[in-house]
């Protein structure tokens, strides 16, 4: 297929993206309805008609449909609306200022959700422009509350409108962005969807905050349960072909011996640790501890919250047991939300053409599936039985520690990576989606 993206359309891009960038679209601001609008706008203005769906709460999701007449044989790509709250954190530069500094683009967003978005709605843009004949039915889903449970999102859009939601496969989240390991460009891209489970340690007893102090250094050191899964060992088998080959050969037979805790361990490149761990670990963090003195005396009621990252396969009341095992019994567990794990079990066609597409746009990738939580979308979909993966694609240079910034304060990404990602995001999917035959 011809050469499909122009200088024309990446600045078009950039204008959306920026757009994007300056609306406050964090929980309880509005600023989802806002995206849904401009979406519905910029689609309208390119003869693509949206259904806009409300949830209970007051949310707005859309659905716009590109047909070829097979929705049967569709793409379905979803795509948050929300960013993560930013009040309270102490960022460089205004958060939703969307500005350009050193050739960086900064924004909650700009690295995950806001690009993927703008990148989005630019596809049936280009391929109108390129007079490009739909193949298969692109569906474009904009759904609120992807930082949430996705009850008013995802949840919502299948619960009223299950018959809009047809297609093979799908994308939503991370994916495809480069990690350099000893002068390697290593491309993972997302198959399997971790599980998050939000729970609650209370103190039920007078002197249970210190029983709660106590269940909390159980949980400092973030790795909950040492565990085993295909994309894990893929990811660490991948990792071993790039590693120089006496540790390979040590982290061979490590792993071989089932001892992949040490494996782990053994690798010195801190982002493709950190990626090996939530793959091979159930993982906790805590998220907040509500205890001691407040304006109004003690805390009427001491407690934690925990984020637990769950390998798919594990049941959440498993995952309470074993909590319940480690703390002391005047402490009460509960578990406030859960959003199950999905793996992929065979890869899907599309995930061999995202692959090829990434290696004809570098020819020095490395490409690998790997596992992240990605929302409640991979797992409202699989519902439907449509498999997801992960490809929201960004070149980076190395070192730029990709985990640790996407999601956090003073997000930022380099305009010449987000470039070669639209370019290499909308080759991928557009031919995928269309042909340039022009017949009947």
């Amino acid at each position: 297929m011809q050469n499909l993206v122009l200088e024309r359309d990446f600045q078009e891009f950039i204008y959306h993206l920026q757009y994007l960038l300056k609306i406050d679209s964090s929980p309880k601001t509005g600023g989802q309805a806002s995206i849904v609008r401009y979406v519905a706008g910029v689609l309208s203005a390119e003869g693509v008609q949206s259904r806009q769906i409300l949830s209970p709460d007051g949310s707005l999701n859309l659905v716009a449909r590109v047909s070829a007449n097979k929705p049967d044989d569709g793409l379905i790509i979803a795509l948050p609306s929300d960013v993560p709250v930013t009040s309270g954190q102490n960022w460089t530069h205004p958060p939703f200022s969307g500005v350009t500094v050193d050739d960086e683009l900064w924004g909650p967003g700009v690295l995950g959700s806001k690009r993927a978005l703008a990148m989005s709605i630019m596809l049936p843009v280009i391929a109108k422009r390129r007079r490009l004949k739909p193949l298969r039915d692109l569906l474009l889903l904009v759904t609120a509350d992807g930082n949430g449970s996705g009850q008013a999102g995802i949840h919502e859009i299948i619960r009223q409108r299950p018959d809009l939601v047809k297609g093979t496969v799908a994308l939503c989240g991370q994916g495809g962005h480069n990690v350099f390991m000893n002068e390697r460009n290593l491309v993972p891209i997302r198959s399997t969807s971790m599980g998050l489970m939000v729970i609650k340690l209370r103190a039920s007893s007078e002197n249970g905050i210190f029983s709660l102090a106590r269940a909390l250094l159980q949980f400092e050191d973030g790795e909950l349960q040492a565990r085993m899964c295909a994309v894990g060992l893929e990811f660490l088998s991948t990792v071993k072909s790039i590693l120089p080959k006496p540790l390979a050969i040590s982290m061979f037979g490590l792993t071989v011996f089932g001892m992949h805790s040490f494996a782990l361990k053994a690798l010195d490149d801190g982002e493709v640790k950190n990626l090996a761990m939530l793959m091979n670990n159930d993982m906790v963090k805590i998220q907040g501890v509500y205890a001691g003195t407040t304006p109004g005396g003690f805390h009427p009621e001491p407690h934690a919250i925990l984020a637990v990252q769950v390998l798919p396969g594990r049941s959440a009341q498993d995952v309470v047991q074993q909590i319940n095992k480690l703390v002391q019994e005047d402490i009460a567990v509960e578990v406030l939300n859960e959003i199950p794990g999905v793996e992929v079990k065979t890869p899907h066609p599309f995930f061999h053409h995202l692959k090829e597409s990434v290696k004809k746009a570098q020819s020095d990738a490395i490409v690998t599936q790997y596992g992240a939580f990605a929302g409640p979308e991979p797992h409202a979909l699989a519902t439907l039985d449509i498999p997801t993966y992960g490809f929201n694609p960004i070149k980076l240079p190395s070192g730029f520690n990709y985990q640790g910034r996407a999601g956090n304060v003073d997000e930022s990404a380099p305009i010449e990576g987000i470039q070669e990602g639209f370019k290499l995001y909308t080759e991928a999917v557009l031919n995928w989606c269309y042909t340039s035959h022009q017949g009947g």
